[in-house]
Formats: C-alpha cells, structure tokens, sequence
C-alpha cells in the first residue's frame, strides 16, 4: 500500500504535486477516486490503454522517487 503513517502520506503528495498534471489527474482517479480505465479514459478525453500507461507510468514513478528519497534520508541518517 502506497498510504500508510501521516508522514508517509506527506512524502507521496509532495511527489505526487511533481508529476504531470495528467499523471496526477490518472493516478488520483484511479486510487484515490477508485475509477476503472474506462471511466477514468471518459472523463479525461483519452483512450483506455492510454489511461493505463499514464497510471503505471505515475506509480513507477513516485515509487522510484520515493525510493531515492528513502534511500537519501538513510545515507544522511548514517553519516551523522
């Protein structure tokens, strides 16, 4: 799961702001919202498989990231 404490919420909202807008607008319909493709592709203008490409491409994304960020926040944790 992508939500979890507070602080993890924050990290993925800071990342999610730097996305492209019709990332953001992909990804929140689909997770936040809950739409299936077809809804989402509707609402948006765009073709189903083209919805889906912008979901994943936003959730590889923040996921790489948020692991980057992790992964400085341990190198600075381990230096001090």
């Amino acid at each position: 799961e992508i939500f979890g404490t507070r602080e993890q919420c924050q990290r993925v909202l800071a990342q999610l702001r730097r996305l492209k807008p019709e990332l953001q607008v992909a990804f929140v319909l689909r997770h936040v919202e809950g739409l299936g493709y077809d809804e989402i592709a509707e609402l948006v203008g765009a073709r189903a498989p083209a919805v889906a490409a912008r979901v994943k491409t936003a959730e590889r994304t923040l996921i790489d990231r948020l692991a980057q960020e992790e992964a400085r926040a341990d190198r600075k944790g381990s230096s001090t």
